[in-house]
């Protein structure tokens, strides 16, 4: 069973969906403009050996948005904290 969750990086509040810990950690990362759903279809396979984690960006689904500051470096700084935590 997924369930949806939030994390709060340095800047703003990160949404992200988790599976169940049935392995190891699995880190899906979308595309610009898309969010976590798009893995939807993959999900189900997924999580039957992974612990999977699939995040928001900053600015997509439903993470918060932060004026001016879409760039690279502010999304993998959101990603490497949420991998630290």
């Amino acid at each position: 069973m997924l369930k949806e969750k939030t994390f709060h990086s340095s800047a703003v509040d990160i949404n992200y969906v988790e599976g169940p810990a049935n392995g190891p950690p699995l880190l899906l990362l979308h595309g610009i403009t898309h969010r976590w759903q798009g893995f939807i279809q993959i999900l189900p396979a997924l999580t039957q050996n992974h612990h999977v984690y699939a995040p928001d960006f900053r600015g997509h689904g439903r993470s918060g948005r932060v004026h001016g500051a879409y760039r690279g470096e502010h999304f993998g700084s959101d990603v490497l904290a949420f991998i630290d935590r």
